[in-house]
Order: C-alpha cells, then structure tokens, then sequence
C-alpha cells in the first residue's frame, strides 16, 4: 500500500496493519487532550477554604426583620442535626467537615424565630487558620414555611467562624455541638475583627 493510498483513505489499513482512527475518534480524542491541557493551565483550584464577603440579598434582609433577626442578633442552634444527641458531661463535642449542614434552632432568644427551626447551610473547614466558618441561607420554619435568611457562625471575638476544638484533626474537626448563630445584613469578610 502506497504512502497516498493511505491519505486519500484514511480508514483504509496502515503499512503497519492497523486500521487508523475515524475522524470522530480523532476529534474526540484533541477535544480530550485540549480540555486536559486548558484545566492543567488554570491550575486545580481545590474547595475553598473562607466563604466570600459581599450583600446579603433584600429578600433575606425582610424575612429575619419579620422574625426580629436585627443585623448581629444571635440566638443558640444545634449545628448538625444528625449530632443533637446524647448530652453528656463536660464538653459537648461533634465532629464536623466542610460541606452542607442543617442546623436546629433550639434557643431564640430575643427573637421571634421559633424553636425547631431547621436552618439549611454550609461549614468551611480552613486548616492552615484552624477556623469553621458557617453560613446558612435558608429557613425552614415549623409548618414547612421556608425563608431566605443571611446567618452566620457567630465566634470567639472575629466577625465569624469558630476555632477548632481539641482533639481536632484535619477532616475531622470538633466543636461544641450548641453554637451561637449571628444574622447579618452582609456576609462579613472572615478575617474581620469585631469592631
């Protein structure tokens, strides 16, 4: 088989008896290569670590002012509801991970927001700071009422987040189960210091 045999016919067999590769397998296989090489590039951005700064939305900002959530209001939650139970002595620990949570109000305090509220979110493990941030969005009241809301886990002198507890390890850090949570109007920069 000549050498323009093959270029005229490319599905044709090789000099070497392999059959050579349709124009789809071809594409295919560039289209591959390319996205390997353009994701390589960029470089592999991993989970991130802080939640961003920024407005919470006017929806949120009039759901928690119907509930008294007033901007820095705070109120007591358990903050995995898979971890509310049993209470034992001491310190009361869960381990947690970043990822989604679902939270439950148990101490509203000067709130109008009622015990048993469900409180749909997310936990930022960031282990070079040894810091949880938690930040929930949503609401969901007793009778299956759902709120938009700005939430934030309320701590230890910083505008959020909560320091990790002992015997704490990557992946598997541990905290209080019952936590303060803090309403805000906007989603504070995580290293921002209380004023």
């Amino acid at each position: 088989m000549k050498t323009s045999d093959i270029a005229r016919n490319p599905s044709s067999s090789s000099a070497l008896g392999k059959k050579a590769p349709s124009t789809h397998d071809f594409l295919k296989r560039c289209a591959l290569t390319f996205g390997t090489a353009i994701w390589l590039e960029m470089g592999c951005a991993g989970a991130p670590v802080r939640p961003e700064p920024g407005d919470c939305p006017k929806e949120a900002i009039e759901a928690m002012e119907e509930l008294d959530l007033w901007d820095r209001y705070s109120f007591a939650a358990w903050l995995d509801v898979g971890q509310m139970y049993p209470r034992r002595e001491g310190p009361d620990m869960g381990v947690y991970r970043s990822g989604p949570i679902v939270s439950f109000v148990y101490r509203p305090d000067r709130t109008k927001l009622p015990k048993g509220t469900r409180l749909y979110g997310q936990l930022w493990v960031n282990e070079k700071e040894r810091i949880v941030y938690g930040r929930w969005t949503e609401a969901e009241l007793p009778g299956n009422r759902k709120v938009p809301v700005c939430l934030v886990l309320a701590g230890s002198g910083r505008s959020e987040g909560w320091e990790w507890g002992e015997g704490s390890a990557p992946g598997a850090v541990r905290l209080e189960r019952a936590l303060m949570i803090e309403a805000v109007h906007h989603w504070p920069a995580p290293d921002d210091l209380r004023r």
